[in-house]
């Protein structure tokens, strides 16, 4: 199972045990829609770059719970939309036909379990990134994001 798949089964796994449906196969697509571009994010800005823009931002305990082998610390979705930008959220709606509050809170979900994932031995290592991102086909998700982190 790939990486984003992995992550899509997690996440809806742990929405429906939250209470949430996570039945539809559209939520199942578009959930890994969002990973995709997440992953994107990070593999053309580097891990280390997204943890640094986070971890100014007011975001350090919680992406340092992320990298850590500990629990996860939730994110406010409005914070993360904060740190990344609402550039960025405006445009991750256009892409998936979302709207701008169903981005923010699938994210502030999906990009803890990311780098959760992408740092294992709680450290960022962007050759652990490389490795597990290693032929992942984002399509374009990489060009449109390009804008974003400059």
């Amino acid at each position: 199972m790939g990486l984003i798949e992995e992550l899509a089964g997690s996440l809806l796994k742990s929405q429906t045990v939250s209470g949430r449906s996570s039945k539809s196969t559209g939520k199942n697509e578009t959930m890994s829609m969002l990973i995709g571009v997440a992953i994107g994010m990070i593999i053309k800005y580097g891990l280390p770059s997204i943890v640094q823009k986070l971890s100014k931002s007011g975001l350090k305990k919680q992406v340092d719970s992320w990298i850590g082998t500990g629990d996860n610390k939730r994110v406010d979705p409005k914070q993360l939309t904060k740190a990344l930008g609402p550039e960025m959220i405006n445009e991750m709606s256009k892409k998936t036909g979302l709207k701008k509050t169903e981005v923010e809170n699938s994210l502030s979900e999906i990009l803890p379990e990311i780098i959760n994932k992408l740092t294992p031995k709680g450290e960022v290592n962007e050759n652990e990134v490389k490795n597990q991102t290693k032929g992942l086909d984002l399509g374009n998700v990489v060009d449109f994001l390009g804008k974003f982190f400059k």
